[in-house]
């Protein structure tokens, strides 16, 4: 099943979709049952197994990447959420169980204010350190922060967040440190306050300064790209020095189990203990100890020994290892446990699993699930489908039939036991309810005939072009000549046989309309090589989806906009990036799920209308936790992963 694709924020790739918004990653170590006796408040770095908790990663995903400067082919939740951000605390921290909203406590930022219409202030709370192994420390401050803004503008392509020409950094024209705890940014234009918190503040990830070195030329923590001044020449040559190096050590592997390398300085309530690798690659258990130097609140301080993620290649050998008792927290195939009433909720272990050691939880996405459309127009990162395909693939007609042969509704139901929704408000996510698609219809209901009218308006009849002249059943930028067939390859994350399925039911009713669609199931990790690194061309990709995480409100610059760091298929249209540029700078609509204001309905409505994604059902899938824990967060919309919460029972 789809899980989050490129959050740009992607995803974990597999049946986890909704359960990783437990934020489930990693997973189990210990080789026996008994970790299901119980657990107990732990020194840190316990390795018992009354002091372990284990967790399962979804199928063929894993964590590739430590640092928080990530570029869009790592920007995904498995890296972010489920390492990162408990190692490296963002300025401000979204979520905590079914809550969205911004949890104050736990952001070493306060509120910004506005003291111009054209910035923003904000101040960090005394108190907040970077701790290292050996336990020296250091302030989390205003030059912390200044530090990720200035190699932001020195390097924005490498930071899979970025979308030119929008906020940080590209309409910032100042920053300004007021004091040792205190920032502004001055924008070029007056931006929409909302959007400004939820969608780029939200986005600043502080670095220590002891990060702030190169492989030669400055001692560590000098600050040769932290204290470079906004427009001076020195920031860009300064920050790309060291940007190349921390990006170079962040890709050597070895680093990561190394106690003394730059990674060892945390600001979370964990730091890394060991990295399971293999001939050089991740692989095999990662393991996370508490931070005993974390400055966040006591009351989130961990209490467990250690947490253990074990990565699986199928969704049956994680079912095998959580049969036997040796995961807390996993998931299980929606043939275990009985249906949903509703989304979002959970029904029970059925008796014949073997589940009687957990009890099913239901989850919530704050996203929706698509596969990426190659429309080989804009950019270079990947390769291009060739000749008529190119064309067909640019075609909305014969995008919206193959909308029309999706019988969601029927997949929700039948496969995925009301464990998902389906993709009625296109970008706009389902659940937790919202008003953002108020007023909006989603224009594609399931039909097979009205697929087949579609494709014979444009010429096609059972799937043969039958219109003459240059432009055939295209258009004079992308012709389709008379006799051509409508070939589809559709490259996926495999290993969850429920979003297999979902996607052979889809398949027959596309052959029936006339459109011949080859389902090419790769690992996640090959499907993000190909799809979003270009070692391949490809078509149809589905990583997995996309949650509104790290930019929260759900505008779309970083899907569909020119060259956005998130827009793998090359989308390219300048009615949408007019219509992007209004949810930005108009209005400031808050982000809660019952919000007066409704989304700005001419931009919803040209997306659904465009196809720009081919949309799915997200399936969210029956998350398993333990009977033995206690103090587990109910599964998180935004897949934050807190296990600092897990306390014995």
């Amino acid at each position: 099943m789809p899980s989050r694709g490129f959050i740009r924020r992607t995803a974990t790739a597999g049946i986890l979709a909704g359960s990783l918004a437990l934020g489930l990653v990693g997973v189990a170590a210990s080789s026996s049952s008994a970790s299901q006796t119980g657990h107990s408040a732990c020194a840190p770095g316990a390795t018992s197994a009354n002091c372990t908790v284990n967790v399962a990663w979804g199928p063929g995903t894993f964590a590739t990447n430590i640092f928080p400067f990530y570029s869009g082919s790592n920007f995904s939740v498995s890296n972010i959420s489920d390492l990162q951000e408990l190692l490296y605390r963002p300025l401000y921290w979204y979520g905590k169980g079914t809550s969205i909203a911004e949890v104050n406590a736990l952001s070493p930022g306060n509120a910004p204010t506005f003291p111009t219409s054209h910035s923003v202030t904000f101040t960090i709370k005394p108190g907040w350190t970077y701790t290292n192994h050996a336990g020296a420390k250091e302030q989390l401050n205003a030059q912390s922060v200044i530090f990720f803004l200035n190699m932001y503008k020195a390097e924005p392509h490498e930071f899979g967040d970025f979308t030119p020409g929008y906020g940080i950094p590209d309409q910032v024209t100042n920053v300004t440190k007021n004091s040792n705890l205190s920032v502004t940014i001055t924008f070029n234009s007056v931006l929409s306050h909302n959007w400004l918190i939820l969608n780029m503040l939200s986005s600043i990830n502080p670095m220590p300064v002891a990060w702030d070195i190169t492989a030669t030329g400055h001692a560590p923590g000098s600050g040769a790209c932290s204290t470079a001044a906004w427009n001076s020449p020195a920031l860009v040559t300064n920050c790309q020095a060291v940007w190349t190096y921390l990006n170079a050590e962040s890709n050597d592997y070895s680093t990561y189990n190394n106690l003394n390398s730059l990674w060892g300085w945390d600001s979370g309530p964990f730091r890394l203990k060991s990295f399971g690798l293999s001939g050089g690659a991740p692989d095999g258990n990662q393991v996370l100890i508490p931070n005993t130097g974390y400055s966040g609140p006591a009351s989130d301080h961990s209490h467990m020994g250690q947490i253990s993620w074990t990565p699986f290649t199928t969704e049956g050998a994680e079912v095998v290892a959580l049969k036997a008792g040796h995961i807390d927290i996993g998931y299980a195939p929606e043939s275990d446990v009985t249906a949903a009433k509703s989304p979002g909720s959970a029904g029970t272990n059925l008796a014949s699993a073997g589940l009687g050691h957990y009890k099913v939880q239901g989850t919530t996405e704050w996203g929706f699930s698509y596969a990426y459309v190659n429309f080989g127009i804009t950019g270079t990162t990947h390769k291009l489908p060739a000749g008529v395909i190119r064309s067909e693939l640019n075609m909305a007609y014969i995008r919206d039939a193959m909308l029309q042969g999706e019988n969601q509704a029927s997949i929700v139901k039948n496969i995925y036991k009301n464990y998902g929704v389906p993709a009625n408000l296109g970008p706009v996510p389902v659940i937790p309810k919202n008003n953002y698609g108020k007023g909006v219809t989603y224009p594609w209901g399931y039909s097979i005939s009205k697929g087949k009218a579609t494709l014979q308006a444009h010429g096609f009849v059972n799937g043969v072009c039958t219109r003459a002249g240059a432009a055939g059943c295209g258009t004079a930028a992308f012709p389709i000549g008379i006799g051509s067939h409508i070939n589809f390859t559709y490259e996926y994350s495999s290993g969850d046989p429920q979003f297999q399925a979902a996607l052979q039911a889809e398949q027959a009713a596309w052959h029936s309309e006339g459109i011949n669609v080859t389902l090419d199931p790769q690992t996640a990790n090959q499907v993000v090589q190909d799809c979003f690194v270009g070692n391949a061309a490809w078509e149809f990709c589905q990583y997995g989806g996309w949650i509104y995480f790290p930019d929260f409100y759900p505008t779309a610059e970083g899907l569909w906009h020119t060259n956005s760091g998130a827009n793998f298929g090359g989308y390219d249209s300048n009615e949408m990036n007019a219509l992007i540029a209004g949810t930005t700078n108009d209005g400031n609509f808050p982000l809660n799920a019952n919000q007066g204001a409704p989304y700005h309905t001419s931009f919803l409505a040209y997306a659904l209308s465009q196809v720009p994604y081919l949309f799915q059902p997200t399936e969210l899938g029956p998350a398993e936790l333990s009977k033995s824990i206690v103090g587990a967060l109910a599964p998180s919309p935004l897949a934050d992963f807190m296990p600092e919460t897990i306390t014995s029972k």
